[in-house]
């Protein structure tokens, strides 16, 4: 049995020192890189890699398929493994910060010297897929195996020279060097140290962080965990430490009881002659659950697995599902959806997805710009295929089109899986669906509005409020199993029931009365989504705050009679809001929905296609936060109620407004009199004009909107209240102001008594003159005034005689109405 320390010399001996360079200068063959080489390396070494931290990867990818090539071998030449540890399939990775170096061994298939030059010198295939690729087509290809790819010549990425001493089992070890990129020498060892069988790669780095053991051994950890076979790191212990003792002895004690392991793992740590003590503590114990029947896979397997697949190693995973993909890819895959929501970046330029991606067990990369769709950035879990090609950089993968169907396969058993989970809400009772929705229900929205090909699928997973379940959410196949016959579409009105109004809002009384179910969008992004589909199961989604369309008018000929008289009879206030309002709505129009209640004297309503008010108000405020959003606005619509009160008043009082302003009063007195009527009509009309801008602004906040300019709607609130108590519209002066100007009365009394005396003298003489011009004065006013009362007793009684007739005149045309309604 080869010593244990021995195998650590092997490994610790430079193959290069300068007295065995003399000796072996003479058998040594110098070799230039193949131009295919050559152009890769430069490529590969600027700017294929993004991330230095692959090497290792590769490193143990090949050593892998090394081990995999002398493991079919053994089948039929149980010889080639040999006895002891040299039967052990392993890998082991030794770093040195002394040296400054960092070595990959394994007991592989091994390569002789025209392999050497062959693998390393031109650019190889991926041995294992060739090997794969044979073995289906029946032709002999065993001797692919173990070969070396392109990944090999990542070592340069950190290393400035490169060791590779490598034997066949009963054939001589040879060593290949390249310390320049450029060009390589081969030949025969002759340290001493025999390999026996297998391959060593020793780096000579040029970033001296790659020697240090605990980044190597996380490194091993992330890319190769679930490798076949064993990975041990070597790593210093601390004497001193009686922690790092208790976890040796708990690690040593553990691998004793594995009982999965098929071969023995070999020592674990040894002592240098220095005194130093080394563990090769081994990175990856736990085994790839995907590759096992899922059958034989416990429940705590794969919470187990899943809080190590996420390190979170308190969380719960709320569903699973474990499957293999056959056909013209083939591949394995875990997926799960953590109970709780996990970070997950979401921006358009988000590139990571959680859903990893493992070839031969090997990780290729977490990093997918397509793979996975970032609306199912919260899904957890992996993917692990044998069929993807590694002939080229595994970074290219993610532009393949065998990873693109990869993925479509993997998006379809999601949705499955939620799927599933929906089902079994409505069947069983299931509270899983319902938490589920609570978490992410807006990344499913995201995938309606951004995933075309699944977008049915996803859309049955909706859940809405409505005017008849406003407390369960129903899925949109179950209002179609509850629309009424007749009934061509989905009627929805946006707006959170918990916070707003919409529940009472006067736009669903027509529905409400026929009987018919609207859905409550109660998210924000609800109608984007909603507007995004268009339509469902061939029926259009029709937004209930928009103008009024055909489907829901009235098709009697009697109603059509009678809107038609409703237009005609309130033309004037149609105008005259109109006119009132100006560009603050596109047009006003008489509404047959709201005849059904005559409290709400009118709505606002949008045009169709244009923004709601709840996507108008939506809008704002994101551009609030960014400039950026554009606002979408609504194009408004004033409906007014023809049975309403207030607005049959107002229709009445705009008429004689109008007819005032027309004919003017019938007037032969003077300019001053008809400038006193003038001035009392523009009074009457602005007393109207404050009207309709309130009831405007009123139906604006109650149709979900908001009022542009609040200081404009309070003053005319308060100038209509003030005009009901009848009180002056004047400023009221202060207790402290009344006050001031006591005291001041007070303080000039001396001087107006002083000033009384002096002038007390030259007013007695005029007393006599004055007195007599005042009381022509008065009696020339008395006249004037009792004229005045004449004239205004004449047209007041005039007044009331036309507001006789008129008030007569509206009577019968009620009554004639009335008669024609019955």
């Amino acid at each position: 049995m080869l010593n244990v320390y021995l195998i650590a010399s092997v490994v610790l001996v430079s193959l290069l020192g300068a007295e065995e360079t003399k000796n072996e200068a003479a058998s040594a063959a110098n070799y230039e890189f193949t131009t295919d080489v050559s152009k890769m390396m430069k490529i590969l070494i600027n700017s294929l890699y993004s991330n230095k931290d692959i090497f290792l990867r590769e490193l143990i990818s090949n050593a892998a398929d090394a081990l995999n090539k002398v493991r079919f071998q053994a089948l039929t030449d149980k010889d080639i493994l040999g006895e002891g540890d040299n039967a052990k399939l392993d890998i082991r990775i030794i770093p040195d910060p002394e040296e400054n170096t960092i070595a990959v061994v394994d007991r592989g298939i091994g390569m002789n010297e025209t392999e050497l030059i062959q693998n390393l010198g031109t650019i190889a295939h991926s041995g294992t897929q060739r090997f794969l690729d044979g073995v289906e087509n029946g032709t002999s290809a065993v001797d692919l195996i173990g070969q070396f790819g392109v990944g090999f010549y990542s070592s340069f990425l950190v290393a400035d020279k490169v060791v590779v001493t490598s034997k066949r089992k009963g054939d001589k070890q040879h060593v290949w060097v390249s310390d320049n990129a450029q060009s390589f020498e081969v030949y025969p060892d002759t340290s001493g140290t025999d390999l026996f069988r297998g391959t060593k790669v020793v780096l000579h780095l040029r970033d001296e962080t790659y020697s240090d053991a605990k980044k190597i051994k996380e490194l091993a950890l992330h890319y190769s965990e679930f490798v076949d076979f064993p990975i041990y790191v070597r790593m210093e212990r601390d004497m001193n430490d009686p922690e790092a003792q208790k976890r040796a002895a708990k690690q040593e004690e553990e691998e004793e009881e594995d009982e999965d392991e098929e071969k023995p793992r070999g020592e674990t740590s040894y002592t240098t002659e220095e005194g130093k003590v080394y563990d090769f503590v081994h990175v990856n114990p736990r085994k790839a659950i995907w590759l096992r029947d899922p059958k034989t896979v416990s429940e705590s397997d794969y919470v187990e697995f899943f809080r190590s697949l996420t390190r979170d190693y308190t969380g719960n995973p709320l569903t699973w599902t474990h499957f293999s993909a056959e056909g013209d890819v083939g591949f394995r895959s875990i997926l799960y959806i953590p109970e709780d929501m996990p970070p997950v970046d979401t921006s358009d330029n988000a590139k990571n997805s959680a859903v990893k991606l493992y070839v031969h067990r090997v990780l290729i990369t977490e990093e997918f710009d397509a793979f996975i769709p970032r609306y199912l950035a919260f899904v957890r879990g992996l993917v692990d295929s044998d069929d993807l090609q590694l002939n080229v950089s595994r970074e290219t993968l993610q532009e393949s089109k065998t990873l693109r169907q990869i993925g479509k396969k993997v998006v379809r058993k999601i949705i499955q899986m939620i799927s599933e989970m929906a089902e079994k809400a409505e069947s069983e009772g299931d509270p899983s669906y319902e938490k589920f929705y609570r978490t992410y229900h807006r990344f499913l929205k995201m995938g309606v509005m951004e995933d075309i090909p699944n977008r049915r699928r996803l859309a049955r997973l909706l859940r809405f409020n409505t005017t008849k379940s406003e407390k369960t959410p129903i899925s949109l196949d179950d209002y179609l199993e509850r629309m009424r016959p007749g009934q061509s579409d989905f009627f929805y009105i946006a707006g959170d029931p918990a916070t707003s109004n919409i529940q009472q809002s006067p736009f669903l009384i027509p529905y409400k009365k026929r009987g018919l179910e609207v859905l409550f969008l109660s998210d924000p992004v609800d109608e984007m989504v909603v507007r995004e589909m268009k339509e469902y199961d061939k029926k259009l989604f029709i937004c209930v705050t928009q103008v009024e369309k055909k489907a829901l008018t009235t098709e009697s000929e009697f109603e059509r009679e009678k809107l038609k008289q409703w237009k005609k009879r309130f033309k004037p206030l149609v105008n005259f809001f109109k006119e009132a309002l100006g560009e603050k709505v596109e047009r006003v129009e008489v509404s047959t929905r709201l005849a059904a209640d005559a409290r709400t004297p009118c709505v606002l309503a949008h045009v169709e296609g244009s923004a709601s008010a709840n996507m108008e108000r939506y809008t704002r405020a994101q551009n609030r936060a960014d400039p950026r959003f554009y606002v979408h606005e609504s194009r408004k619509v004033l409906e007014i109620n023809p049975t309403n009160n207030l607005i049959k008043r107002m229709n009445v009082a705009v008429q004689q407004v109008e007819a005032q302003g027309i004919d003017g009063p019938d007037f032969d007195e003077e300019l001053e009199e008809r400038d006193a009527a003038d001035e009392e009509l523009e009074g009457n009309r602005k007393k109207l004009e404050t009207m309709a801008l309130l009831l405007y602004d009123t139906a604006v906040f109650e149709s979900g909107y908001i009022i542009g300019d609040s200081n404009a709607y309070a003053a005319n609130v308060y100038d209509v209240l003030t005009r009901m108590t009848g009180l002056p519209n004047a400023p009221v002066k202060s207790d402290e102001h009344l006050a001031k100007e006591q005291a001041k009365d007070v303080d000039d009394e001396p001087e107006k008594k002083e000033s009384a005396k002096e002038t007390e003298g030259e007013e007695e003489d005029d007393d006599e003159e004055e007195e007599k011009k005042e009381d022509d004065i008065v009696e020339s006013e008395e006249q004037e005034e009792q004229e005045e009362a004449r004239l205004r007793e004449e047209r007041r009684q005039k007044k009331m005689k036309e507001e006789e007739e008129k008030k007569k005149t509206d009577k019968k045309e009620r009554q004639k109405e009335e008669k024609e309604e019955l």
